[in-house]
């Protein structure tokens, strides 16, 4: 079979002009040249040009936390300038990052008083939870109702937190 291919193989060979043959030579070199090109040069290239890319992205966001990493420690509780975060941003800020919204609230004698609609209960244990362990602020007293429609989901009338002096 293979010596019948190689047969019919030389025999198109010899039945082509010099010019043909020259042409085909061409032809032969560049199509390796265009599979070269694809198969083994593009994809290093691209494969380059996106490590560079992702490095400069990295420098970028290094610089970046370099320059936000002095307001880092509010949201762990601790202070770096002469002046706390207050009771209130403490609270609003963290209720946010936690996807909780306040529906009302009120600020007496460092006690903040707090309403929240609707929560998963699981989310309202995590924030109280975080307010604790990263502003050190405590519940004085809290009124959780569940709604009865939805399973897991409370609301809060009532909550009293303040911040314990460290």
């Amino acid at each position: 079979m293979i010596n019948k291919m190689k047969y019919s193989c030389d025999s198109y060979w010899q039945q082509k002009s010099k010019l043909e043959k020259k042409l085909l030579i061409v032809l032969m070199c560049l199509i390796s040249v265009a599979i070269l090109w694809l198969g083994v040069y593009s994809p290093i290239k691209n494969a380059e040009i996106n490590l560079t890319t992702k490095e400069h992205k990295l420098e970028v966001m290094i610089k970046q936390i370099n320059q936000l990493a002095p307001y880092a420690a509010h949201f762990k509780g601790s202070v770096i300038s002469e002046q706390p975060i207050e009771l209130n941003e403490s609270v609003s800020i963290s209720a946010r990052d936690a996807n909780i919204i306040i529906e009302e609230s009120q600020l007496k004698e460092g006690v903040m008083i707090v309403s929240i609609r609707e929560v998963a209960f699981d989310t309202l244990n995590v924030w109280l939870a975080s307010l604790e362990d990263n502003h050190n602020i405590l519940v004085l007293s809290i009124e959780v109702t569940p709604i009865k429609t939805k399973q897991g989901i409370v609301s809060v009338k009532n909550l009293q937190l303040s911040r314990v002096d460290v």
